[in-house]
């Protein structure tokens, strides 16, 4: 009879410790279940810190709260599927919203703009195949962090810049609709200085 209720009581816990991990769940690429997840955050500042998932990405001109990111980024080295949620927050303190997913294979990045009074309230997604750091001195002395997304590797932020300058000189009215090997545009989630990691 002990042996019985032990049993229960185990196989109870084990079922109660996978519930648990479960709510850490990975919603991978459903775009409802992401609109979901992203809605649940407040719109205040406050409401963002310390938040496990999320990587306050740019306050008062300042990238913050930055351990998801990294952590993110150590899963993805890894090969393991992983996903990060970050904000950035508008000059008027709007929430942009950024759910970050990789399967293992590729990158897929969703921007929730809804919260954004100041422009156009959309949630758009879009793939890319890398994600390029880069890790150089910048003019002032400091050693920059930069985290961007591309479908191809880039040496430096110089040899970045002078791709985004092309795009933006070459198709100035945008360049979604241009069949070109830097679609889609590579998109700099954010830089920091390295001693914020």
């Amino acid at each position: 009879m002990k042996k019985s209720l032990l049993l229960l009581i185990l196989t109870l816990l084990l079922a109660a410790l996978m519930l648990c991990g479960c709510t850490e769940k990975d919603i991978g690429r459903d775009m409802d279940a992401i609109k979901t997840h992203l809605s649940s955050y407040g719109e205040e500042y406050e409401s963002f810190r310390n938040s496990e998932r999320l990587a306050v990405l740019r306050h008062n001109a300042t990238a913050q709260e930055l351990e998801a990111w990294f952590a993110f980024v150590e899963k993805t080295r890894a090969g393991r599927p992983a996903s990060v949620d970050m904000v950035y927050f508008t000059d008027e303190g709007d929430p942009i919203l950024l759910y970050l997913h990789y399967d293992g294979n590729d990158y897929m990045l969703v921007a929730d703009t809804t919260r954004d009074h100041f422009g156009t309230p959309t949630v758009s997604s879009v793939k890319y195949s890398k994600l390029v750091e880069i890790t150089e001195e910048s003019e002032n002395g400091r050693t920059m962090y930069h985290a961007i997304l591309a479908n191809k590797e880039y040496e430096s932020i110089e040899e970045l810049q002078a791709v985004w300058k092309w795009l933006t000189t070459e198709y100035p009215s945008g360049f979604d609709d241009v069949d070109t090997e830097y679609q889609p545009f590579p998109y700099e989630l954010f830089r920091v200085p390295t001693d914020a990691e």
